[in-house]
């Protein structure tokens, strides 16, 4: 009887000794989760992260883990641990790529290699999202900064292109204003290229919109005279001869129908 005892204690020790080490650290998490919710504390939402971070990489497919992923993720973006935040990020993507969220762990991607100026990544990071859905005002900020630091780097093909892009941005972060005064610079800057017609065209009509009808039609002389054999010079040629400058759309078809019935 004695001996069964003995046998029956030391099993139980052995049971309550070697808990299950999955659910011992999600209670750690949990725990720790709650004494947040109650006081936040920057140690602890490191520890948290931490945490989570080590059952995500003992336990990747289970339930719990795309929302670890989904924290961690946005937690080393924030206090700039960019690697960790890519490796999460990305993870969370390879795992869920369908996922409601996906855009904006997308972005927290995009965000990292803006902060480490991996420029030419991050671009091609926030393009991507830009495709799935409207970036917000600060991502749009975001992006025309990688935007413009790959249009400063005189050793990167396509700066040009990267500049033309950094203008657009610039009317939706800053106003029309803004971009005009970015494209009134890019034939100085770029005057070898091969957009230089399209650009110039769009600061035109950009002119034009912004009501400032005598700098648009000096901009469509200056393509005629800089790009005469482009089709965008046979297009500043027509807007002039025809009188069209400074037109609603209406009324520039009512004129030129009136001229071709003249002629």
């Amino acid at each position: 009887m004695k001996t069964f005892l003995y046998t029956l204690v030391i099993g139980l020790f052995v049971v309550t000794g070697c808990g299950n080490p999955q659910t011992d650290l999600r209670n750690k998490i949990d725990s720790l989760t709650a004494e947040l919710d109650k006081q936040q504390s920057g140690q602890g939402r490191a520890d948290l992260a931490n945490l989570q971070a080590t059952y995500v990489d003992t336990y990747p497919a289970d339930s719990v883990s795309k929302a670890y992923l989904e924290n961690i993720s946005f937690y080393y973006l924030m206090v700039d641990s960019t690697t960790l935040a890519k490796k999460y990020a990305n993870q969370y993507l390879t795992q869920y790529p369908e996922d409601q969220n996906a855009n904006d762990i997308a972005l927290v991607v995009a965000k990292a290699e803006l902060k480490e100026k991996n420029y030419k990544v991050a671009v091609a990071a926030f393009e991507s999202v830009q495709q799935n859905t409207m970036l917000s005002v600060t991502d749009m900020r975001s992006l025309g900064e990688a935007l413009l630091a790959l249009a400063e780097d005189d050793d990167m093909d396509g700066n040009d292109v990267y500049y033309f892009k950094h203008a657009a941005i610039l009317e939706q972060t800053q106003g029309m204003q803004a971009s005009i005064d970015a494209l009134s610079m890019f034939q100085t800057k770029y005057p070898e290229s091969k957009i230089g017609p399209s650009v110039m065209m769009v600061y035109a009509d950009k002119l034009e919109k912004n009501g400032d009808i005598d700098e648009a039609k000096s901009v469509l002389n200056v393509i005629i005279s800089q790009y005469p054999e482009s089709s965008q010079a046979a297009t500043a040629k027509s807007m002039l001869d025809n009188q069209l400058v400074g037109l609603t759309a209406e009324e520039q078809l009512e004129k030129i129908l009136k001229n071709k019935s003249s002629n």
